[in-house]
């Protein structure tokens, strides 16, 4: 849930005022990562970069929704389970994550569909990532978004999304300084220490974007 519907549900279901809750630190976490999409966006259309866009680990589809905002014209693949952590990708994390197994699971495909300005453009494939790239293997993304919190869902998406990025496209990463998903950071480590690849923060105290070269 994203802190503009923590905040909604406090006012509407606890009756707190608004002037008493305090949003700055998740909002300038938020608003960092917009302004890192918005700016890229900014820098695919001045440069003409090929390739779609895509998200990986949608949740209720708030991110999702400014990545078709300023990519209006293309298509943005949304991968997820839109059921929460699949099973298989828990094994591996440390136990205070496996106990979170239905979070993230207040979700669904009509109500991430319901937030897109261009609808239209939007393709979803529900299933548990990586399988639901079959039929993909040919596309090419400038744009990629994962922020699947676990260790094997984003080194599959490192693996799947890097090899198709154009050149000069990016992929941003969640969670690399967040000391609750382990998995992230070290999925990011291993992926950049096999390929000898680099990658550097946004500003956000939480992601990080690799950038693709020539």
């Amino acid at each position: 849930m994203c802190h503009r519907e923590v905040v909604q549900q406090l006012e509407s279901e606890l009756k707190i005022p608004s002037h008493k809750i305090d949003t700055s630190f998740v909002s300038a976490r938020s608003n960092a990562r917009h302004a890192f999409l918005r700016e890229f966006a900014q820098i695919a259309l001045e440069r003409n970069l090929a390739g779609d866009v895509a998200e990986c680990g949608v949740y209720r589809g708030e991110f999702a929704r400014l990545i078709n905002l300023h990519f209006p014209t293309k298509k943005l693949y949304l991968f997820d389970t839109f059921e929460s952590f699949a099973p298989q990708d828990l094994e591996r994390e440390i136990p205070e994550i496996q106990k979170c197994a239905q979070l993230f699971a207040n979700t669904s495909v009509p109500l991430v569909l319901s937030k897109m300005q261009h609808v239209q453009n939007c393709i979803v494939h529900k299933g548990w990532f990586p399988q639901t790239t079959k039929g993909l293997e040919d596309e090419r993304f400038c744009f990629v978004s994962l922020d699947t919190d676990l260790y094997e869902p984003i080194l599959a998406g490192l693996e799947f999304f890097y090899p198709r990025l154009v050149s000069g496209g990016v992929i941003l990463v969640d969670d690399y300084f967040d000391p609750s998903f382990r998995g992230a950071k070290q999925a990011i480590n291993d992926f950049a220490q096999k390929h000898h690849v680099v990658f550097v923060p946004i500003g956000d105290s939480s992601s990080i974007v690799f950038v693709k070269g020539v």
